[in-house]
């Protein structure tokens, strides 16, 4: 999956690269998700969502922090984004 991850095109669309990135996300090591994490400045907004999704689950705390507060500033118009790393308390 991660051969077919690599030789994705630029121009191959978004929903394969998102199935692709789905795909992954069940059975991915640490060195993929290193690699995956790579691809986010060039990934549009769902491949995004999926690679924080993957990195999220998988990297340690310690090492996603720094990934995250760089993320989060560059995607703070991405509200989806932002919560699925940095869920708000529900009001009550």
């Amino acid at each position: 999956m991660m051969e077919l991850f690599r030789s994705l095109k630029r121009n191959s669309g978004a929903y394969i690269g998102r199935a692709v990135l789905d795909a992954l996300s069940e059975n991915t090591t640490r060195t993929d998700v290193l690699e995956i994490r790579q691809y986010y400045p060039r990934a549009d907004l769902w491949e995004k969502r999926s690679i924080i999704r993957i990195v999220d689950s998988i990297l340690s705390e310690e090492e996603k922090r720094p990934w995250r507060k760089n993320v989060k500033v560059h995607s703070s118009e991405d509200y989806f984004a932002i919560e699925s790393f940095d869920p708000k308390k529900a009001k009550k």
